[in-house]
This record gives structure tokens, sequence and C-alpha cells, in this order.
């Protein structure tokens, strides 16, 4: 079951977090780049992406080896 408040579509998230995700891609598409920005505020806190599908049906791919985690800061 979708629920918008936490995000439809194919999208990535951290574990844990409440919030909605402002990502998503819905319907058929072609391989596209999906990007999440978080904050850690404690370096010793362990973090958990989630890549995910919520929908009633269909399927979402993703490429593990494409994967990154990119510091800006």
């Amino acid at each position: 079951m979708t629920d918008a408040k936490k995000g439809e579509g194919a999208g990535l998230r951290i574990h844990g977090i409440q919030t909605g995700r402002p990502n998503k891609l819905v319907g058929d598409t072609t391989w596209q780049k999906l990007t999440y920005d978080f904050n850690i505020t404690d370096a010793r806190r362990e973090v958990e992406l989630v890549c995910e599908l919520r929908a009633l049906k269909g399927e979402v791919w993703f490429d593990t080896e494409s994967l990154k985690l990119v510091r800006l800061k």
C-alpha cells in the first residue's frame, strides 16, 4: 500500500527517518539517477540506506554496483 506522506514509487531513504522522502520515480522509465541528501549528526551512528518501491504493483531495479556515498562537507 502507498502512503503519500512517506513517499511513493521507487526511491531512497534512511532507515528510521519518519519524514517523507523527497525523491521518487513513478511509472515506466529508463535508468535514471536518483539521489538522497541526509545529515549525520553523530559520527558513531550506523546508517542504513533503504532502496524501496512503495506501490500497489510493479517492480524496481537498483544497480548496487553504482551506489555511491558522497560527503558534501
